[in-house]
């Protein structure tokens, strides 16, 4: 059982990863697949924990940690595209605006 724990354990930094390098780019299309591979890989190691205690605590406090830091990305490039969104928005109806006159 060690060794497909580490092999899930493995799989799920590889994505988690591959998110923040996606959210780090701008490449926002491919988070969606990711996470649905992350959350199947989770939706296993889940079922391994309950069957026995873990031996890879130190990999868990890591795969942690590179969920809280793709949190934190998220939240950050969720916060620039609002605000590029409001900059466009206003830049439409100013457009708008002398088109009237």
């Amino acid at each position: 059982m060690d060794t497909c724990e580490k092999k899930l354990i493995a799989q799920l930094q590889t994505i988690l990863e591959d998110q923040i390098s996606a959210t780090r780019q701008g490449e926002f299309g491919i988070l969606d697949a990711l996470s649905g591979r992350a959350q199947q890989i989770v939706d296993k190691l889940s079922d391994v924990r309950r069957s026995e205690e873990s031996k890879f605590i130190i990999e868990y406090q890591h795969l942690n940690s590179l969920y809280k830091k793709l949190e934190l990305m998220t939240a950050a490039s969720k916060q620039v595209l609002s605000g590029q969104i409001r900059q466009i928005a206003k830049g439409k109806r100013t457009a708008k605006a002398y088109r009237g006159n």
